[in-house]
């Protein structure tokens, strides 16, 4: 991870292995994340991740946080335990700096077919959504993640990800954070702009 650390960040990524894996590939960090350090640590949960946010020194110079977390928890806690330890996570995050904003990344599907997992995970997204939107005023904000990964039948693109069909590969690593379109701070601060646009104007 030391390669994905700047000295005064103005965005970081604050996360579980999903988030790590972006160090792995130099050329996705530096095309989409040059301006980010990234938090991201294996087998994180919701709860550590909270406690991070209670914890970690947070540098004057960040303007954003992405929290990519969510999927470690989904085969023990319920939806709406999840929701609401992301949300308290963002909520402690803005509380400790009031300048940044807290774009927080839906989770992704995993599992090669479509199982009861795969339904909590949507159920998690369509939650988090509505509270972010809740919230947008707040500067909280919702990334809906790609589903460009599941085939027409509901299964998962294999070639996109890892035996474990969890953690992605470096192609879907490309493909997701294209949909994103959000890889500067001024980026991220016009993607803010224009969700605060449709929700207030």
């Amino acid at each position: 991870m030391k390669n994905a650390l700047i000295a005064k960040p103005a965005s970081i990524i604050l996360g579980d292995s999903i988030a790590a894996g972006l160090s792995r590939y130099p050329e996705i960090w530096s095309n989409f994340f040059s301006n980010f350090s990234n938090f991201g640590i294996g087998g994180d949960r919701v709860q550590h991740i909270i406690w991070r946010a209670e914890n970690m020194e947070f540098e004057h110079s960040i303007k954003s946080v992405l929290l990519q977390c969510g999927t470690n928890n989904i085969e023990n806690d319920s939806s709406f335990d999840i929701v609401n330890g992301i949300i308290c996570a963002a909520l402690i995050i803005l509380q400790r700096n009031k300048s940044t904003s807290v774009i927080i990344s839906g989770l992704l599907p995993r599992g090669e077919k479509n199982t009861n997992i795969r339904k909590l995970i949507k159920s998690v997204n369509i939650m988090l959504s509505k509270e972010c939107s809740k919230l947008a005023y707040y500067n909280i904000f919702f990334l809906e993640p790609s589903t460009s990964c599941i085939e027409k039948n509901g299964d998962l693109d294999l070639a996109l990800f890892s035996n474990d069909k969890l953690h992605l590969h470096v192609i879907f690593y490309y493909l997701y954070m294209n949909s994103w379109k959000i890889s500067t701070p001024s980026q991220i601060q016009n993607y803010h702009s224009n969700i605060l646009r449709q929700q207030f104007h």
